[in-house]
């Protein structure tokens, strides 16, 4: 009995030496061979490794039948920093997953909205050889021979781009866009999240974000086609005629319109949250935040197209010509389109907000699918309330005194 378990512990140990060794070997192979793939790969093991700790740790926390309160925020808080520094080891496309999880805050647990928050200002920057391979692969040229002069030094960098500035041989100043190099397996690697967190779901339904890995799994493909970016840029600039030289969107180049180039007029101005900036230009913030208002209602209930990523690095501020208070509308990588029925009854909804009608908000709400059936069930009429107290920011009693007021 002994000589069989050491004769099965022998094959067991060579076996598994063979496959490791292989593996080693099978990866050293495919490091001098293909860098990117060996480098998604790389990036998928580390995904791998931190969904099982992550499955170990919450079914450890979970099991029983009342698990401890305090134990389970305490899980949380130890892997919304195990997914933090994943994401930030990772870079690209994980930073801007961690981007949609930290701005989730009515969905995910308080502990990852915090962890994540770094994800908003920890943005990846490509070598200049790696912009100058893209533009060639995109453009057929590089850099010397498209423009009189390029930066190497980008002056923004996001989590899917990094933006430099360029003059044309005419003295044009342009702003040039372009895509991180290392996103060309952003798909496979977007579908390898999926899969994991699928699997870590399917041991333990309280662990999840199914909901954002669907929305990245639709909107990062669109996000990285900057041609479909340019048409909603050349969109906007048509529907906001009406506003005149009051809204800018900065004009592209044709010639530079690539799927992982985009090159565009430069234009001024200062962030949308900088009061200090706006004050000594004398921009009054209030004018700021009425033609703001403006603008994104005339685009949503008018035309039914929403920018869905206005954050105040995106919109710019200044005075034009004649000294009166201008936007810079910018980055139209992702664009939704409503129908005209949603259009009305998502107009019903603000209109019961405005003017204090519940029973215009309770009708709206059901309208549009907003009700939690198990909600319900705990607190009627709880749903609504919810709904109109997420839009405005309050609480959902002072919707009710402007009844009264």
């Amino acid at each position: 009995m002994f000589l069989a378990k050491r004769t099965w512990l022998r094959r067991l140990t060579t076996c598994t030496v063979v496959l490791v060794g292989g593996g080693c070997v099978s990866a050293g192979v495919l490091r001098a061979t293909d860098r990117p793939k060996f480098d998604t790969g790389v990036r998928i093991s580390r995904c791998v490794r931190v969904a099982l700790t992550m499955l170990v740790d919450y079914s450890w926390v979970f099991w029983g039948e009342h698990p401890d309160p305090a134990a389970i925020e305490r899980a949380h808080e130890r892997n919304a920093k195990r997914m933090r520094d994943l994401f930030f080891v990772n870079k690209g496309i994980y930073i801007k997953v961690g981007q949609y999880i930290g701005m989730m805050d009515h969905i995910v647990p308080d502990a990852y909205v915090r962890c994540l928050a770094g994800c908003f200002d920890q943005a990846p920057t490509s070598t200049f050889e790696d912009v100058e391979r893209v533009l060639k692969e995109e453009c057929g040229k590089g850099s010397a021979e498209l423009f009189a002069s390029f930066s190497s030094t980008p002056i923004a960098s996001a989590s899917l781009a990094q933006v430099h500035v360029a003059y044309t041989h005419t003295g044009e100043k342009l702003a040039i866009k372009v895509q991180h190099s290392h996103l060309a397996e952003c798909p496979s690697e977007i579908q390898a999240l999926d899969i994991i967190l699928r699997c870590v779901r399917y041991f333990q339904p309280n662990f999840g974000f199914k909901q954002i890995i669907e929305e990245a799994k639709v909107n990062l493909p669109n996000e990285l086609n900057f041609t479909l970016e340019a048409r909603n840029a050349n969109l906007c600039r048509e529907i906001l005629r009406p506003f005149g030289e009051s809204v800018v969107v900065p004009r592209l180049v044709d010639d530079l319109v690539k799927r992982r180039v985009l090159g565009m007029k430069f234009e001024e101005g200062q962030h949308l949250c900088d009061a200090g900036a706006l004050e000594s230009l004398g921009i009054s913030p209030h004018a700021v935040v009425r033609l703001l208002t403006e603008v994104f209602c005339h685009m949503t209930f008018q035309h039914g197209v929403v920018h869905c990523d206005p954050h105040p690095a995106n919109v710019l501020v200044r005075k034009d010509q004649a000294g009166r208070t201008q936007l810079v509308l910018l980055d139209h990588g992702l664009y939704r389109f409503v129908s005209s029925r949603t259009r009305l009854i998502y107009s019903k909804l603000w209109k019961g907000i405005v003017l204090g009608d519940v029973k215009d908000i309770e009708d709206a709400s059901s309208e549009l699918g907003l009700v939690s059936d198990f909600m319900e069930q705990k607190h009627p009429g709880m749903t609504h309330t919810l709904i109109a107290a997420m839009l405005t920011g309050g609480a959902f009693r002072i919707v009710c005194d402007c009844t009264t007021s």
